[in-house]
């Protein structure tokens, strides 16, 4: 069970983490090829925005994978609460 649930959050996780990763990867292009460009101006805002637009708009997608772990997970408690 463990497993899964590292895996259920790593799912869950992965669009908000592929989003901010590619933003800091532009980011860091971008100080690359400007270094006088002044980063924490516009890089902090800029990684809070992509976040926070990923996270909403990645949460309606999770809704049947969050009732599908709460699904499992239940199952898996009456599982253990029989057996025992």
């Amino acid at each position: 069970m463990g497993g899964h649930i590292f895996n259920w959050g790593l799912w869950l996780a992965l669009p908000v983490v592929a989003a901010l990763l590619v933003t800091n990867l532009a980011i860091g292009v971008m100080t690359r090829a400007s270094p006088q460009f002044n980063i924490f101006t516009f890089g902090f805002p800029l990684t809070l925005l992509v976040g926070f637009a990923a996270l909403y708009l990645s949460v309606p997608l999770m809704v049947p994978a969050i009732e599908s772990i709460y699904r499992e997970a239940f199952a898996f408690m009456q599982g253990m609460l029989k057996s025992g």
